[in-house]
């Protein structure tokens, strides 16, 4: 695979001011619905290769995005319009096989160039497709007392039949580094995709069975649940990391942290059919928590309510200027915007 020539590069914070990319800090790559929507983020150090075709893969796992025409990924000239307002003009196609390198991305209909009255498609996500982990709501859920909720975490539960029987299937060996159980590194049985989540999700390809939630019960079986490391799981459940089961079971890092328990490349054995859909489901919802995102407008109900996100109130205060965010450019722009309403620009 080669790497495309570098255009010029994305400032994070100042080409996507929501809370999602400054809980980014380090992401370089940078993908644009255009002309005005920043739609996903990553950092490629962390993330790995990632093709122009990889990309429409996720992108359709999520939203079918190619369903109204023929896409192709282009590098994109970011310039900024106003104040946390920004418009993407394409520059040069990236191949099928080429590597996301840093920088700014956009995604283009084919349609569009050869049909004046092709019409793009509106934001094919919103916020509604942005999740917390799966360790996140579990925590929220514990903290509730409504019996929906208790349902929820009591669904974490797995029964004895169920636990040996993924026992006598993987023998007893965590699937992704292949050790066995010890008091330091304990390994267990775990779910795939928390049967007590289902209704979470969110993209359109994740519901299951014509049924609008999937039912719980279809996830609670021997076929979505693992034997791995305990710590491992910990990563799993934060969706700090997946397995993209349609990339040859590759094993995809989206958090740091993960980069340090000695994860394969692979997951081998490759998972029977079944257990497919439950990995695919955990990816999906892995690309939502730590893939999609970035878009002020989508991200923030208003831009007062992502001043005061990062510490402005809705005056434009100042709440603590030694904070670090205040001294990001993002300001800049906010302040550019004060100063031309008070001058009358």
């Amino acid at each position: 695979m080669s790497t495309p020539p570098a255009s010029p590069t994305p400032l994070v914070p100042v080409r996507s001011p929501s809370g999602v990319v400054l809980s980014r800090l380090k992401a370089d790559v940078l993908i644009w619905w255009p002309p005005f929507h920043t739609i996903a983020c990553f950092e490629s150090r962390v993330v790995g290769p990632v093709t122009s075709d990889t990309l429409l893969c996720w992108l359709n796992m999520l939203a079918d995005v190619s369903q109204h025409g023929t896409l192709t990924v282009r590098r994109v000239w970011v310039r900024q319009r106003a104040p946390f307002r920004f418009s993407a003009k394409p520059l040069e196609a990236i191949a099928p096989a080429d590597v996301l390198d840093r920088g700014d991305y956009g995604l283009f209909y084919v349609e569009a160039d050869n049909d004046p009255d092709f019409t793009t498609p509106i934001l094919p996500f919103d916020g509604l497709n942005r999740r917390p982990s799966l360790e996140a709501m579990k925590r929220l859920f514990d903290n509730w007392v409504t019996p929906a909720a208790i349902a929820r975490v009591q669904s974490y539960n797995i029964s004895e039949e169920l636990i040996e029987a993924a026992s006598r299937r993987d023998g007893g060996k965590c699937l992704l580094t292949g050790c066995t159980s010890s008091q330091d590194s304990p390994v267990d049985v775990y779910w795939i995709f928390p049967p007590g989540m289902v209704d979470r999700i969110t993209t359109l390809q994740g519901k299951r069975a014509g049924h609008l939630p999937p039912l719980t019960e279809f996830f609670i079986e021997t076929d979505n649940l693992i034997t791995v490391r305990s710590d491992i799981y910990e990563l799993w459940h934060k969706n700090a990391f997946s397995v993209d089961v349609d990339d040859g079971c590759r094993i995809r890092i989206l958090a740091e942290e993960a980069m340090k328990v000695g994860l394969p490349d692979r997951l081998a054995p490759v998972p029977n059919s079944s257990a497919l859909d439950y990995f695919r489901e955990h990816f999906r919802h892995t690309l939502c928590v730590k893939f999609l995102g970035g878009c002020i407008t989508v991200d923030a109900t208003t831009i007062n309510e992502f001043l005061v996100e990062i510490g402005l109130d809705e005056e434009g205060t100042i709440d603590d200027s030694s904070d670090k965010l205040f001294q990001m450019l993002i300001e800049k722009g906010y302040f550019e915007k004060v100063m031309r309403e008070r001058l009358g620009r």
